[in-house]
C-alpha cells in the first residue's frame, strides 16, 4: 500500500477542524482546570502528581493525534470518531467527578445521563465478523447496534 503524503497531511490539516477533536481538546483543558483547582482545595497538590497528570494528557492527546487522521486518511472514519468520543466520555466524567468534588452542585439528570453514555459505550464490543463485514454489536442483548460497516476491497471502509 502506497501512502499519499499530501492526502495523509490534509488530514492532519483537517483535523483543526473537526467538531469532535475540539472538543477533546477543550475537556482535556478542562480536566487539568478543574483536577488543579480541586487539588489546591483539597491541599494536595504535589509536583509528582501534577506532572503524571500533565503526562498522561500530553500521551493521550498524541496518541489521538497520530491515530484519528492516519484513520481518516484509511477511511476508517467511524473508528476515528468513536476512538474520540470514548476519551471526550473519560474527560466529562473526570470533569464531573472533579467538579463535585470542588463542591459545586450538578443536575442528577446531568450525572445520570452522562454515566449512563460511559457505561452505555462501554459495552459495545467492535468486532470483526468476517473479512467483509464488520459489526458493531452489543455485548448484553448481541444486537447490531449500527448499520453493517462495508468493506472494499483494499481495506477501507464505506459507511
Amino acid at each position: 500500500m502506497q501512502v499519499d503524503l499530501i492526502a495523509l497531511y490534509e488530514q492532519y490539516r483537517l483535523l483543526t477542524t473537526d467538531l469532535f477533536f475540539l472538543i477533546f481538546s477543550l475537556l482535556i483543558l478542562l480536566d487539568l482546570i478543574t483536577g488543579l483547582a480541586k487539588a489546591i482545595s483539597l491541599k494536595v497538590v504535589t509536583s509528582t502528581k501534577g506532572l503524571n497528570g500533565v503526562v498522561k494528557h500530553l500521551s493521550i492527546f498524541s496518541l489521538v493525534l497520530a491515530l484519528v487522521p492516519m484513520m481518516y486518511y484509511l477511511e476508517m472514519s467511524t473508528f476515528g470518531i468513536a476512538f474520540i468520543i470514548f476519551f471526550i466520555l473519560q474527560y466529562a466524567v473526570s470533569i464531573l467527578e472533579n467538579l463535585e468534588q470542588l463542591g459545586i452542585p450538578m443536575p442528577n439528570w446531568v450525572k445520570t445521563r452522562l454515566i449512563k453514555m460511559h457505561e452505555r459505550y462501554n459495552e459495545i464490543e467492535i468486532f470483526e465478523e468476517n473479512a467483509k463485514v464488520l459489526k458493531i454489536i452489543d455485548i448484553n442483548t448481541k444486537e447490531d447496534v449500527n448499520h453493517d460497516i462495508k468493506r472494499s476491497g483494499k481495506g477501507s471502509t464505506q459507511v
